[in-house]
């Protein structure tokens, strides 16, 4: 499948390109994502997914808040240091950018 060959953004912008329905609804837009990578709802599973009152932004933020405010039912450890690095990775770009400004 030629998705595989794709990064994230391309994949997000050629669906945005080729079905104008995305460019008003993230729901309709991971629809078509999930589809570029091979996972195919039914129409009824497609209606269902649309009329979720919780999207995937506000389904992270709320395990975000619970797991980091709340420390209640964290991750395995491993995944507790991943994040950890990452967070480190993010603060040095930053810090790097700022500095050439």
């Amino acid at each position: 499948m030629y998705s595989e060959f794709l990064t994230d953004k391309q994949v997000v912008e050629n669906a945005l390109r080729d079905f104008p329905e995305t460019r008003n609804s993230d729901k309709k837009l991971f629809l078509k994502v999930f589809e570029r990578f091979g996972l195919y709802l039914t129409d009824d599973q497609k209606k269902r997914f649309l009329e979720m009152p919780a999207c995937f932004e506000s389904i992270r933020r709320m395990r975000q808040k619970i797991q980091n405010e709340e420390k209640k039912y964290l991750p395995d450890k491993q995944v507790i240091q991943f994040r950890k690095q990452e967070e480190e990775s993010i603060r040095h770009v930053a810090s790097q950018v700022n500095l050439s400004l």
